[in-house]
């Protein structure tokens, strides 16, 4: 239920072309999902590069009882626990600190910066 001072009441979506509503929360997406895609990628990296070294030791390596941290192979504790956790900590900063809201009707103000191919 909205209330009369919502800024989206003011404005009516079929007055009000993309550009002056649209392209904020387009460009904010697009900056979100770049962020997800390195974010996934450094951590597939690292968990790959984890479980080549760790986890698979030639034959002749490997220990009769494998090295454990927290009751869990090492292997296993760095190649997936801690990369997790810290992607938990990666998301929840970015949230916090990068992750803007916006009112979805509202017209850029003059000053805005355009969208790249604008006239």
């Amino acid at each position: 239920m909205q209330t009369d001072d919502h800024p989206a009441d003011q404005f009516d979506a079929g007055e009000l072309d993309f550009n002056e509503t649209q392209h904020r929360h387009y460009r904010q997406c697009l900056k979100e999902a770049i962020v997800a895609g390195v974010l996934w990628t450094a951590a597939l990296i690292f968990c790959g590069v984890v479980f080549f070294l760790v986890a698979y030791p030639p034959a002749a390596a490997r220990p009769d009882t494998p090295p454990l941290v927290l009751g869990v192979p090492s292997w296993a504790f760095w190649g997936v626990v801690a990369p997790w956790f810290a992607l938990i900590a990666l998301a929840w900063l970015y949230a916090v600190y990068f992750v803007r809201d916006d009112e979805p009707f509202v017209p850029m103000p003059p000053d805005a910066e355009p969208v790249e191919g604008d006239s």
